[in-house]
């Protein structure tokens, strides 16, 4: 199980920098996804997945100089072997502001996505997609799914109980979600806020209270988003012993940028619109 994992690499995280004014690919900091002394559990080494980054303050100059702004939108497979800082991206990002490309504002969000898979391809030894948007989607990947703290209100966080209810009938999907993910950096111990939505094919129902509480456990661990992913798979795999399983943790963006790491049991049960660059869902409660 992953907990308290720290970066085996110098990060830019918690470092006074100051943001490059002209292009800068260098600053771009790629962080092992498998730390050596982690061991990963069977259902997580099978496990399909994606990483979905939203940067909102992306922009650029017109070959004639006039400002563009745009939101990138940045997905990678999960079994890549590094995931990017997020401050270094940041700054990555920020390098960029000054630099021209395009003789239209259009032709010079489509060269910056372009360059940002390309330089993103490089660092992380993974293909990249990178897609620039202008205005929000209607599409969103999670209706229908229950807020499981409401209704809640006596909810004892004390007592240990079972992942599943006893069986009642032929197995079924469930899907429940979380305002309440919360985990905390593992290098400035700042808080990072999400959404946490849950789908499985489960002989049973899901406990709410028993959910409600590995989540609350986490809001003193440190890891990165991508790891509290894979932490929260990881225990429901084992707790549900699910036919299929999906999590996905839909992060609040901080820096301009929201991280949303996704988890399937297959390919078929990943989130229809979320992992395609060139779709800007409609963003969740707490991104």
């Amino acid at each position: 199980m992953v907990r308290e994992c720290r970066p085996s690499v110098p990060t830019l995280l918690g470092q006074k920098t100051e943001s490059p004014t002209s292009y800068a690919p260098e600053v771009l900091t790629p962080i092992p996804r498998q730390h050596p002394e982690v061991e990963r559990e069977d259902a997580l080494t099978r496990a399909v997945g994606y990483d979905a980054w939203h940067a909102w303050e992306a922009s650029c100059l017109t070959n004639g100089g006039l400002p563009v702004v745009t939101m990138l939108k940045v997905v990678y497979s999960s079994d890549s072997p590094y995931l990017v800082e997020s401050k270094s991206f940041k700054l990555y990002l920020h390098s960029l502001n000054s630099t021209r490309f395009g003789s239209t504002p259009a032709e010079a969000r489509s060269e910056l996505a372009q360059l940002v898979a390309q330089d993103l391809s490089s660092v992380l030894q993974t293909k990249v997609r990178c897609y620039p948007h202008v205005a929000l989607g209607g599409q969103f990947d999670f209706e229908g799914f229950e807020i499981l703290e409401e209704g809640l209100n006596g909810l004892d966080l004390n007592q240990q109980e079972s992942y599943l209810l006893p069986p009642v009938g032929e197995p079924h999907e469930v899907r429940v979600c979380t305002h309440l993910l919360r985990s905390n950096c593992p290098v400035t111990g700042q808080p990072d806020w999400g959404n946490l939505y849950v789908q499985a094919l489960v002989n049973g129902s899901i406990n709410p209270a028993q959910l409600l509480r590995m989540v609350v456990g986490m809001r003193d661990e440190r890891m990165f988003h991508e790891q509290a992913c894979e932490q929260i798979y990881g225990q429901l795999w084992g707790g549900l012993h699910p036919a299929r399983l999906l999590v996905a943790c839909l992060y609040t963006r901080r820096g301009g940028i929201d991280i949303c790491p996704v988890r399937a049991s297959d390919a078929g049960y990943l989130p229809r619109f979320l992992g395609q660059p060139e779709v800007l869902t409609r963003p969740s409660w707490r991104q």
